[in-house]
């Protein structure tokens, strides 16, 4: 009972990592910025130059580092190379979830106004393109979590601990932003009163 307890908490955990990113404030990337790099001492030997290169980028990503783990954390897990790669795989699926979804959110777009152009609009097909959609989607997120799944397998149990304390505090944070957004949104929709 605990053994499936640990792994869907893990799961929704993992989901939280995953998604409650696009809540985080600030997350320092696994690279190294370019205005650090350019300031340092031009009397670098070649070695200590290559050794200094930035990682290079993940695939295309509007809004740089939105997926990744803080330096903090990273430094604190005191990842193994092996380590180092299995993350960096999950980083990449997330990436290409993300993209995904926003390349099925405009094609639901363009499918729904296609349908609502047509003299006879027929809601039951749109009601089916969403379905394939949101099929689709389930199946991308599978195959990210089963990333992220491989790299917490290969965590020792301090990794984890520290993994998920940054959990902990995420979901803390996220609670917190949704909080802020909904009284916003209940004083931004206060019914107005007449006389």
């Amino acid at each position: 009972m605990f053994k499936r307890l640990s792994h869907v908490c893990l799961t929704i955990g993992l989901s939280v990592l995953t998604l409650g990113a696009l809540a985080q404030v600030s997350s320092p990337g696994l690279s190294q910025p370019a205005s650090q790099s350019a300031s340092q001492p031009a009397t670098q030997s070649k070695s200590q130059a290559a050794a200094q290169t930035p990682t290079p980028k993940l695939p295309y990503q509007p809004f740089e580092n939105m997926f990744e783990l803080p330096a903090g954390v990273l430094q604190a897990l005191e990842l193994e190379t092996k380590q180092k790669e299995l993350l960096d795989k999950a980083h990449i699926a997330r990436r290409q979830l993300w993209s995904a979804m926003r390349n099925a959110r405009m094609q639901e777009y363009a499918a729904l106004t296609k349908e609502l152009d047509k003299d006879n609009f027929d809601p039951k097909e749109v009601i089916s393109i969403r379905k394939k959609i949101r099929a689709a989607a389930d199946k991308r997120m599978d195959e990210v979590q089963s990333f992220w799944m491989d790299f917490w397998e290969s965590l020792n149990a301090t990794q984890r601990k520290t993994l998920v304390n940054y959990m902990k505090q995420q979901h803390i944070n996220n609670a917190k932003l949704s909080q802020q957004r909904d009284s916003l949104e209940r004083a931004a929709n206060a019914p107005v009163k007449t006389k």
